[in-house]
């Protein structure tokens, strides 16, 4: 740790010595570690003096930092104009950060009038040199078509351009370009969309998991369903917290369908994940399961299975009758049955209140 520390020392002092007999590189590295505070406390005061000197020799690296300084309003007073002025100065130099960042600001209006056609050109020209940032951003615009004429062409090739440069995006709506294909267009492969489906799955991708579970469980197409690889992704997705996917999985458990063991007790954990974020069917299901606990109680409430005072074979019979009762209403959840405990329970809480108010009446209260 001194070791580096010592380094970093030598580093600064070569940095200064050279910035002082002007230059620029030497400059732009004094404004850095001014702006970062490496070595030296932070001082973006110090970071901009430095970076200035840097930027009057047309050092481009110390332009685009200068124009972040002014876009964040650090150690100066915030100014897009002055940034987009210094960021087009650096772009026109072919620096390929401060392209990205004259199509952003072209794009979003800021600093400068929106122009999605210069924004276009300087995504183009940053994409060409590889920002991977670029290359989804002009992807996303083509294939969305809302702010440029939609075509799939472009998009698929700025996708494919990210994906390989591994931008984790670009290669799960590889994926759904390639499943869902466009009436006009030629690309659809459902064993690509796989590929790039299994390439961000693999790395995290929730929806991309999802999407595998779902691929392998209808077996659509020119997939061979598998109900294992089906089962095997929604765990995934349904362990990173995706609600469908802890639905779907719960319905694996309910069914016990092929290499999943049936289990209820899974299940009813999985659904209870899922309705947590809201999961509309799943909410249904732990609705009619707390129905069937509250049922559960009322039937017992008003004595309609469990021990009687007569004794025997008819005590027995009734028993087990009003048992099997029990058994096929907390199955179904017939729609009347849970319209009578309704009222029964609006009944008993009427009753409640109305000896509640009696009371209070009786007090003097």
């Amino acid at each position: 740790m001194k070791h580096e520390a010592t380094k970093i020392s030598e580093a600064f002092d070569r940095f200064l010595k050279l910035a002082e007999q002007g230059n620029p590189a030497g400059q732009f590295a004094l404004g850095v570690m001014y702006n970062k505070g490496n070595c030296v406390p932070q001082d973006f005061t110090q970071a901009r003096m430095w970076y200035e000197r840097a930027e009057r020799q047309n050092f481009a690296r110390a332009r685009h930092n200068l124009g972040t300084l002014y876009a964040l309003g650090n150690g100066v007073i915030k100014d897009l104009n002055k940034a987009f002025v210094l960021y087009k100065k650096a772009a026109d130099q072919n620096f390929v950060p401060s392209q990205f960042q004259i199509a952003v600001m072209y794009h979003k209006g800021s600093g400068v009038k929106t122009n999605i056609k210069k924004a276009i050109k300087w995504y183009g020209k940053a994409a060409d040199q590889g920002d991977v940032t670029a290359q989804f951003g002009l992807a996303t615009l083509y294939w969305t078509g809302t702010e440029v004429a939609k075509n799939n062409k472009k998009a698929l090739k700025r996708f494919t351009e990210a994906a390989n440069n591994k931008h984790l995006e670009s290669q799960y709506y590889l994926g759904c370009m390639y499943e869902q294909g466009e009436e006009g267009d030629d690309y659809q492969n459902d064993s690509t969309a796989i590929y790039w489906y299994e390439k961000a799955a693999n790395r995290g991708h929730i929806e991309a998991q999802f999407r595998l579970g779902e691929l392998y469980y209808s077996g659509e197409n020119s997939i061979e369903q598998s109900y294992k690889k089906s089962f095997y992704w929604y765990q995934k997705a349904a362990d990173n917290g995706h609600a469908e996917a802890q639905w779907n999985v719960g319905v694996f458990y309910k069914k016990g369908l092929q290499g999943v063991e049936q289990d209820d007790a899974k299940a009813l954990e999985w659904f209870q994940k899922a309705a947590k974020q809201g999961h509309e069917k799943a909410s249904i299901v732990m609705k009619e399961y707390n129905y069937g606990k509250e049922l559960n109680k009322f039937f017992e409430n008003i004595g309609l299975f469990g021990k009687t005072d007569k004794q025997g074979d008819d005590a027995a019979k009734k028993d087990a009758q009003m048992t099997n009762m029990r058994q096929d209403a907390m199955k179904q959840f017939p729609s009347a049955l849970l319209r009578f405990y309704d009222a029964y329970r609006t009944q008993k809480n009427t009753q409640d209140e109305n000896v509640t108010n009696d009371h209070k009446k009786s007090s003097g209260r």
